[in-house]
């Protein structure tokens, strides 16, 4: 029998999820898997990549009541029989880590950080965790009013960047141009606000998955080569640098992380490294990390369920990933099914 694995992020927009990257991964891994996507919007490209994404539920918006979204959630593991869950949205977390217990006596078994890990990567707390795993940070302010806006920023000088707390980053040259982002931020992901020093230099990141004690699954690295405007990988290509492998050791090693996680990483024309976010899931590229020979979505599922936590290190460097843009054509009546019955039925 498959395993049945639920997967949320299957929006494959501009500001893409990683849940079309995770069910890609656990497809190829050789494995026997059953996919089953979890979705906000009925608009979401994920629903109509039947390649991808046979079998799909409606979630409530992750801003929704507590007990609302579990019992929907519950009432999809139910029907679909679900064995595991990988959530990969910052904002839907806090509904899993608060619901843990009631999600594990349902027999379902999931990777999370607990709720002082997750409150310890977020961008306000990242100078000191950045202590804690020996990398500098830019200097970061939180705000939460035009006032502490106008205050931080003359403080930082231009350019700066302004941040959601959970998605969104905007370089900006002027009062007018960052309080353009701030309302715009604000009206998406409410307060605070960051306003972060601008560094320049190279991005790079680092995908990685702890089990059970911080116990690392897999690593890999990247060089960002194009971005979005909101600062999405667009191209990217793995690397080795032992300093960023090194960071990602130490942190989940000093907070015994759990579940899968990235690393934000700017490294200066003078080889200095900076730390500018973590973010407490999967991100979008993973499927590059499968592709270089690091298949996390599939150690996520192994360590679970056969308890296995040795696996190669080593990647490929030099893999390539070029993100683009297509057209899935469907029938309005799939569009209808989904919005009247909250699934999409293979």
């Amino acid at each position: 029998m498959p395993l049945t694995v639920a997967v949320s992020g299957i929006n494959s927009m501009e500001n893409p999820g990683s849940g079309i990257g995770v069910i890609r991964s656990l497809l190829e891994s050789g494995s026997d898997y059953h996919c089953i996507g979890l979705a906000y919007d009925a608009m979401e490209p994920g629903l109509y990549l039947d390649e991808f994404v046979s079998h799909a539920y409606l979630l409530p918006y992750p801003s929704s009541d507590a007990q609302k979204y579990l019992d929907r959630l519950l009432t999809i593991c139910r029907d679909a029989t679900v064995d595991a869950l990988i959530p990969v949205f910052d904002s839907e977390l806090p509904h899993y880590i608060s619901s843990r217990s009631r999600i594990e006596e349902e027999g379902l078994r999931i990777l999370l950080p607990s709720r002082d890990q997750y409150d310890s990567v977020r961008k306000s707390a990242l100078p000191e965790l950045a202590e804690q795993i020996g990398v500098p940070v830019p200097r970061s302010i939180a705000v939460t009013s035009y006032e502490e806006l106008s205050t931080a920023l003359e403080s930082l000088g231009f350019p700066a960047v302004v941040k959601g707390v959970f998605y969104e980053a905007y370089p900006v040259h002027s009062h007018q141009e960052a309080r353009e982002y701030f309302d715009k931020i604000v009206a998406k992901w409410g307060y605070p606000v960051i306003l972060q020093q601008f560094i320049r230099g190279d991005d790079f990141n680092l995908i990685g998955c702890c089990g059970k004690h911080g116990r690392i699954l897999g690593l890999v690295a990247i060089k960002k080569l194009l971005t979005t405007q909101m600062g999405k990988t667009w191209s990217a290509v793995t690397i080795a640098n032992d300093a960023i492998l090194e960071a990602g050791r130490r942190f989940a090693r000093e907070l015994e992380w759990e579940g899968g996680f990235e690393l934000e990483f700017r490294i200066t024309p003078e080889e200095e490294i900076y730390l500018l976010e973590i973010n407490p899931r999967f991100p979008a590229w993973i499927y590059l990390a499968t592709a270089a020979g690091i298949n996390l979505p599939d150690r996520y599922i192994k360590h679970l369920f056969e308890g296995k936590e040795d696996f190669p290190e080593e990647y490929e460097v030099g893999k390539l990933l070029v993100r683009y843009t297509g057209e899935r054509i469907r029938s309005i009546g799939d569009f209808e099914r989904i919005v009247v019955h909250g699934e999409k039925k293979p």
